[in-house]
């Protein structure tokens, strides 16, 4: 702990970055400490000394853990994109084997435009996706997406439980506080 400009900081051991008595709360600031330690309650600076730490550790898990969360989207959104232009590819493939093949392309093209620009922009993006040239089967795709999908559950549940233990501390800290 270290006081700067009349505040304290605090550099938690986990932790390379001090916390600020702001982020932590009124319970962490010059005032009230001064107050706990000029009462000589030990049992006060032994509680102080422990919320601090568990706050510090949870506020860690919770950014961890939404860091997590926020890149097991992202992965979802790319993964989204993968299954939709395979499907786009294989949906549309007959159709621009047909054109290849077609004697007068001009007029094959005009009655099918659309279904070969989905093949194309397809295509396109796969080979830009996987550039060794190796496709991922729909049904591999779909149940990497299922997996994803529970993950994605499960961190947002565990997530909700770090946010509510968090808030339990602090309702906990106003409790103290009041005694």
């Amino acid at each position: 702990m270290i006081e700067h400009r009349g505040r304290y900081s605090y550099l938690h051991p986990d932790r390379q970055k001090r916390i600020t008595e702001r982020a932590l709360g009124t319970r962490y600031g010059k005032e009230h400490l001064e107050q706990t330690f000029l009462h000589k309650d030990p049992l006060a600076i032994l509680y102080v000394r422990f919320h601090l730490r568990l706050v510090v550790n949870l506020q860690t898990n919770v950014k961890a853990m939404q860091t997590q969360l926020a890149q097991h989207r992202s992965d979802l959104r790319i993964l989204n994109d993968q299954i939709r232009y395979t499907g786009q590819y294989y949906a549309n493939k007959e159709v621009y084997s047909q054109f290849s093949n077609a004697k007068y392309k001009g007029n094959y093209r005009k009655e099918h435009e659309k279904e070969i620009q989905k093949y194309e922009e397809a295509r396109d993006w796969l080979k830009s996706f996987y550039q060794d040239g190796k496709m991922t089967s729909l049904k591999t795709l779909a149940l990497q997406k299922e997996k994803l999908q529970q993950q994605i559950a499960s961190e947002k549940g565990a997530l909700s439980s770090l946010k509510e233990k968090l808030k339990d501390l602090v309702k906990e800290e106003r409790a103290y506080g009041s005694h």
